[in-house]
């Protein structure tokens, strides 16, 4: 909202009280600070404002409005492949404790059935109970059907996929300069597994 604009919009709310309740949010929504340092902290302190609502006022035109710089060109392919890659990694992770779950539960009937069970050998003991282990055919069928189910829906390799984007995506953002990098951290923060911003 323009300076003119902003003052035209508080006389109308002063003069016409029953107005008010419009035009509030819409002064509210657009702030101009003295300096550009009051801009910045407004904004790291409320960070879903949107940065175009608010200004800068202008020094007697001695002093110009400082402009954002540009964008690096690689910085929204990056930004697009993290979206990206946080859908995948959800996938992941959903058919990840979805088999987690499976050994769990298969675990629990070995530990009641299989004389070689080991307590204190548990990835021993989860290889005998999954696909090809040594007690797998003496599971319930429905526990063999669960594991066989579950190899079926990941036979797009969800896994692999997950692991080669995310080793694209940080070679990508190994590239851009450490100013987008810290740009892209605070975006993003600790939200993408496995990205390190070295910023």
């Amino acid at each position: 909202m323009s300076r003119d604009l902003l003052k035209q919009t508080i006389r109308l709310a002063h003069q016409n009280p029953e107005l008010r309740v419009h035009l509030l949010p819409l002064i509210k929504q657009a702030m101009e600070f003295d300096t550009q340092n009051a801009l910045d902290k407004y904004l790291k302190d409320h960070p879903k404002a949107n940065k175009s609502n608010h200004t800068v006022k202008e020094q007697g035109g001695s002093k110009k409005q400082k402009t954002p710089k540009a964008e690096h060109p690689g910085t929204q392919p990056v930004r697009d492949e993290m979206n990206a890659l946080k859908e995948l990694g959800k996938t992941h992770s959903e058919r990840s404790g979805a088999y987690s779950t499976a050994v769990d539960k298969a675990l629990e009937y070995a530990m009641d059935h299989d004389p070689k069970y080991n307590p204190d050998d548990p990835e021993g003991s989860a290889e005998r109970v999954q696909p090809g282990g040594k007690f797998f055919k003496k599971l319930p069928p429905e526990m063999q059907k669960k594991f066989k189910q579950l190899d079926e829906e990941d036979k797009d390799d969800s896994s692999s996929k997950f692991f080669k984007a995310q080793t694209q995506l940080q070679f990508k953002v190994d590239k851009l300069p450490i100013a987008e990098r810290r740009k892209l951290k605070q975006e993003y923060g600790g939200d993408i597994e496995g990205i390190k911003w070295y910023a």
